[in-house]
């Protein structure tokens, strides 16, 4: 045969060369002493590597010839519906089989001849004119069908299938009409790729018109079906696919690999895009735009816009989910399946009721007894009932370095009680880092709901995010997190501008919470938590900073309701509520300050720092408290070693008022001066003042010093550095 052969050095191609009809070939001019790629497009072998020696003259371009001998060398069929009359036996363009089905019959019944089909633009159905619905393009192991030929190249990569659209189509009779009507007579499968392995290749084609209504198999898979089979499929669209299951594709004990391919327009009840049944499935850079999910006699319960996963694994990379919908998971629907995606998009997906009743779930993804690991993905402009972004349902998510913006969890009948714009967790675990979570809107929990499930959250951002009742009355809970009984673990986290009317931050319900490191700054809420709302739940927070939140009745900071909390390390400043700027407590709630600062925050009617109601009894150890307004604590709290700006006359002991001497209180550096060293957070040094806190080595003796630097005195400061290894020193 005669054949195009590539040379390629470290990459881009050096040169071609043509075989003569014996199959020998010559590459001129060549460097000496140098390593190539020499390969034969299309041909079932593997790509060799070739040395050249040292040239005759001794010149860098040889000025020899090299000869390498391919085995295996196998034929391209080739096929075009405009082909003139010939003899039909497909060797060339000008004598190609009209009908693609010949090619394959060709490739079938002379195994391991046939390498490659070549398809020229045009439209192809598989019935060859007989309107068989049973009839399918079936995929032939070891043979590449590729599409997208004008009909006159000479090797594959002069193709363009953008251009020259190759199309498979199963509107037998070219009557297809809108809203998939007139498909009762259509293929049920367009490709059939059963019985192949990773050999099988379909490259460069449009897939429509496939059609798979009736039963057992036969309602799978209108565009391609794939049983128990391997293919790989390239470059190619499947639009306007319909099935029970899985419009554009159905894979059962199947390991396809896609790329590169786009999924649009199709339709289903499950898996409008794809459905993949007990199958491991490899997607990279591919698009699923505008698949809806629906049952045919209109009722709720459809699935998958995009794909739908049953007890399958599948990985998907850079591919993109937009503007699909479904009652249920109208990106991707996971049922005890692994989900694995790195860099993916999923945009403007919607989950709606059929029947326009309230309960849809997951805009972008549902996961349901799966695990997802998702790394660099993007889920905006989703919407749903509950979780617009993610639903996982008894299931576990690994995030890391996700974004969830302007995500829409409202009911379909405008009633209250959406929940969840970004995630929404069920009975399940949840680990995300290094995540942002911006603009997101729920009734409840506008960035993160979780019930009865365990969160753990490191590095992340939760901007502006808005819990506010559809109906526009009061009630909505959490623009940042809501936990149900459930346990939080929140580290070096920042909730900013976020807005509810209780718990505008992190609102916790009969929960256990453990926040570390964290930052609440300018939330926002119409009645209770600025920060965060405790209600029944006894919260763990250390070396957090609540500044500048506000509520318009009661706790800017932090509102404990029948609640516990043990706070340590923190830092309340300038806050504003009615009542209990700082930290407001009421119904039995006990909390516990260990070197804690509250500086600045203003109570419009008591209790700037602190206001304990009557069942109420903060306990305060190591603390400052100064500049709050009007009256800094309110109530029966019991303060210890503390240094409270115009002296405490309440229940404790060994307090002082003496001014804390802070680094730059109007900058908001309350770290404490010192002649000895004091940490600068801006120069990220230690210097030194011509002054000394009369807070350091002023706090409780019975403590251990923790974390300060050398020389310390012995004794822990006084403030929210003490203890820490920003601690001042000690003179």
């Amino acid at each position: 045969d005669v054949n195009v052969v590539y040379l390629e050095y470290e990459g881009p191609l050096v040169e071609t060369a043509v075989t003569d009809a014996n199959g020998i070939f010559t590459f001129v001019d060549v460097n000496s002493n140098t390593t190539y790629t020499v390969w034969v497009d299309g041909r079932d072998f593997s790509r060799q590597e070739v040395t050249t020696g040292a040239s005759r003259d001794g010149l860098s371009a040889s000025g020899n010839r090299w000869a390498v001998d391919f085995p295996s060398s196998r034929k391209i069929l080739y096929v075009d519906r405009r082909a003139a009359a010939g003899s039909g036996g497909g060797s060339f363009w000008t004598d190609a089989f009209v009908d693609l089905q010949d090619a394959l019959d060709a490739a079938v019944n002379s195994p391991g001849i046939v390498g490659e089909i070549w398809v020229a633009a045009g439209t192809y159905g598989p019935d060859r004119g007989t309107k068989d619905r049973s009839l399918s393009f079936q995929l032939v192991d070891g043979v590449g069908l590729y599409g997208g030929f004008a009909g006159d190249e000479t090797y594959r990569q002069q193709r363009d299938p953008r251009v020259n659209i190759t199309t498979l189509s199963g509107d037998l009779n070219n009557d297809d009409g809108e809203g998939f009507s007139n498909r009762n007579d259509n293929s049920r499968h367009v490709v059939n790729g059963s019985g192949t392995h990773g050999t099988a290749i379909i490259d460069g084609f449009t897939i429509t018109g496939g059609n798979a209504d009736a039963g057992s198999e036969d309602n799978m898979g209108g565009g391609m079906y794939i049983p128990g089979a391997s293919p790989s499929v390239r470059n190619s669209i499947f639009s306007s696919n319909s099935a029970q299951f899985g419009g554009g594709l159905y894979s059962i004990e199947a390991e396809p690999a896609l790329s590169n391919c786009t999924f649009t327009g199709n339709s289903a009840d499950y898996g409008a895009g794809i459905y993949t049944n007990s199958s491991v499935s490899t997607l990279i850079n591919c698009e699923f735009t505008g698949n809806e999910a629906k049952l045919a006699g209109g009722a709720d319960g459809s699935s998958a816009g995009g794909i739908y996963n049953f007890f399958s694994d599948l990985i998907l990379t850079d591919c993109v989910f937009t503007g699909n919908s479904a009652d249920f998971g109208a990106g991707i629907y996971n049922d005890g399946s692994s989900l694995t995606l790195t860099n993916c998009e999923f945009t403007g997906n919607e989950a709606k009721l059929a029947g326009g009743a309230d309960g849809s779930s997951a805009g972008g993804i549902y996961n349901f007894l799966s695990d997802l690991i998702s790394t660099g993905c993007t889920f905006t402009g989703n919407s749903a009932d509950h979780g617009a972004g993610i639903l996982n349902n008894i299931s576990s998510a690994t995030l890391t370095n996700c974004e969830f913006t302007g995500n829409v969890a409202k009911l379909a009948g405008g009633a209250n009680g959406s929940s969840a714009g970004g995630i929404y967790n069920y009975f399940s675990d949840l680990i995300s880092t290094d995540c942002t979570f911006t603009g997101n809107s729920a009734d409840y929990g506008a960035g993160i709901y979780n019930s009865d499930s365990s969160a753990t959250l490191t590095n992340c951002e939760l901007t502006g995010n808005v819990a506010k009742l559809a109906s526009g009355a009061d009630g909505s809970l959490a623009g940042g997190i809501y936990n149900y009984y459930s346990d939080l673990i929140s580290t070096d986290c920042i909730f900013t501008g976020n807005s509810a009317d209780y718990g505008a931050g992190i609102f916790n319900n009969s929960s256990s919470p453990t926040i570390t490191g964290c930052t609440f700054n300018r939330n926002s809420v119409r009645w209770f938590g600025g920060g965060i709302l405790n209600s029944g739940s006894d919260s763990n927070v250390t070396n957090c900073v609540f500044s500048r939140n506000t509520a318009d009745d009661v706790g800017g900071g932090i509102h404990n309701e029948d609640s516990n909390p043990v706070v340590l390390n923190c830092t309340f400043s300038e806050n504003s509520a009615s009542w209990g700027a700082g930290i407001f407590n009421n119904n039995n709630s006990t909390p516990i300050l260990t070197n804690c600062n509250l500086i600045r925050n203003q109570a419009q009617e008591s209790g700037g720092g602190i206001y304990d109601e009557e069942n109420c009894r903060t306990v305060m150890t190591n603390c400052i408290v100064w500049e709050n307004s009007v009256v800094q604590i309110a109530g029966n709290a019991i303060i210890s070693y503390c240094d409270v700006q115009g002296g405490w006359t309440g229940e404790g002991n060994n307090n002082i008022d003496e001014d804390p001497l802070f680094a730059d209180i109007n900058n908001g550096d309350y770290h404490l001066k010192s002649q000895a060293g004091r940490w600068d957070p801006v120069s990220q040094s230690w210097v030194t003042d011509n002054v000394t806190s009369p807070c350091i080595d002023a706090g409780d003796p019975d403590m251990p010093v923790g974390g300060e630097p050398e020389p310390n005195g012995g004794r822990i400061n006084v403030g929210a550095h003490g203890g820490t290894l920003e601690a001042s020193k000690s003179p």
